[in-house]
């Protein structure tokens, strides 16, 4: 047990210090905490209902679709494995996470993959579901989930600790979660303390573990995020202010030096520069709802990175697969593909008040209604959209040219 606490970073006066000082920060995206965000959702989208329910039924019977394959059976012997590579048939085994080589597939099997499961952005989906029915099954799946991963993903043992990124993405779905599950009630006192416990321990090895040397790009951004999302959910955890402010200080840094002067990213790769912009508009809204006040150059970075990404559009509002890939993305909040532009920029619109961003979003988006509320539907409707002003435009320091937008 000693070996453990040292391990975790989390000895038992802590333990006492987190539960007794933390209070539920009631700032975190507070329209979740709306008593008609239920009835809201369904008068505005009406046909997604039934979509939802039959996806988180999927995920109830352990049936899970990412990465572009559908609807994989993660179980075995009646339970979901969080090891398993099932496409290789591959089950990593639960080693001390330093000394695991994630490039040993035969051993190991495909990381991402195994990755994507625990990264558990289906936790967000059966919150949803959840919400919109008061159906108990998706709350005990969630339940369910979320004790199995607990106790059979020791803290720092076995590939699921390997990635500091992976830790921060599994931690903003389990904050996302929790408020999804207790908007109408809380949660049992065991899953409550795990799920605290849990991020604080992920907030610390994040925190010592920043990918400041391997994929020192999106990792680092997604895992400052990370900090940033725990800190404002440990809401009276002393650690916690100092996660906060490590995590801003990490995504103030770095916007200047990843994003080029034309609004290009410096990997050059459409996908990780779509990665960006999701991590800088949640840390952007997350700010805005903490009252945390942020640089005005982040906002005019994140722009000009949104500016990019609208004339790299092709008419269907995808972007084209220019650049390295991994298919996976911060958080879905919709059922849209990864490269589908449609509700990043219906957020974007109502952020920057752009009417050129509201032309390639078509509609208001599910993600715009859970990241900014459903006020800010009126927001979207007031404005008229607007054909951005150029049909062809080069970006020169990213030495990227786009052209053919006059046709969408």
């Amino acid at each position: 047990m000693d070996f453990y606490r040292y391990s975790l970073g989390l000895d038992s006066t802590n333990e006492k210090k987190l539960l007794k000082f933390w209070q539920k920060p009631l700032n975190f995206f507070p329209q979740l905490q709306q008593a008609d965000i239920n009835s809201n959702f369904k008068s505005i989208f009406p046909g997604r209902v039934d979509a939802i329910l039959k996806h988180a039924d999927s995920i109830c019977e352990r049936r899970y679709s990412i990465l572009g394959l559908a609807e994989i059976d993660w179980s075995q012997n009646g339970e979901t494995n969080w090891h398993l590579d099932p496409v290789n048939d591959v089950v990593a085994p639960l080693d001390w996470w330093a000394r695991i080589d994630t490039t040993d597939f035969k051993k190991n099997g495909d990381p991402k993959i195994i990755w994507e499961l625990n990264r558990h952005q289906h936790f967000v989906h059966l919150g949803i579901a959840y919400l919109l029915t008061d159906n108990d099954d998706y709350r005990d799946a969630f339940l369910k989930n979320f004790l199995s991963w607990a106790h059979n993903n020791p803290p720092k043992f076995g590939i699921n600790w390997v990635s500091s990124l992976e830790l921060a993405y599994r931690s903003i779905a389990w904050i996302w979660a929790y408020h999804l599950f207790t908007v109408k009630e809380g949660l049992p006192t065991e899953i409550f303390k795990l799920i605290l416990k849990y991020l604080a321990i992920q907030a610390g090895h994040i925190e010592h573990n920043l990918s400041t040397y391997y994929s020192p790009n999106t990792h680092l951004t997604g895992e400052a995020l990370g900090l940033y999302y725990i800190g404002s959910f440990l809401n009276g955890y002393r650690p916690a202010t100092r996660w906060k402010r490590l995590g801003s200080e990490v995504l103030l840094q770095e916007i200047s030096r990843q994003v080029l002067s034309d609004g290009g990213y410096i990997e050059r790769s459409l996908w990780y520069h779509r990665y960006t912009l999701d991590i800088y508009i949640h840390f952007l809204v997350l700010a805005r709802w903490n009252e945390d006040r942020i640089p005005g150059y982040v906002g005019q970075r994140v722009e000009a990175l949104a500016e990019f990404m609208m004339y790299s559009a092709r008419p269907d509002r995808s972007f084209p697969l220019i650049g390295d890939d991994d298919g996976g993305q911060l958080i879905k909040l919709d059922s849209l593909a990864g490269n589908d532009l449609r509700g990043l920029f219906s957020t974007l619109s109502i952020y920057f008040e752009r009417r050129d961003f509201k032309f390639l979003s078509e509609e208001y988006a599910e993600e715009t209604y859970w990241l900014l509320g459903p006020e800010s539907l009126k927001s979207y409707d007031a404005q008229e959209p607007l054909q951005p002003s150029h049909s062809s435009i080069g970006f020169k320091e990213t030495g990227y040219f786009f052209t053919g937008l006059s046709t969408i």
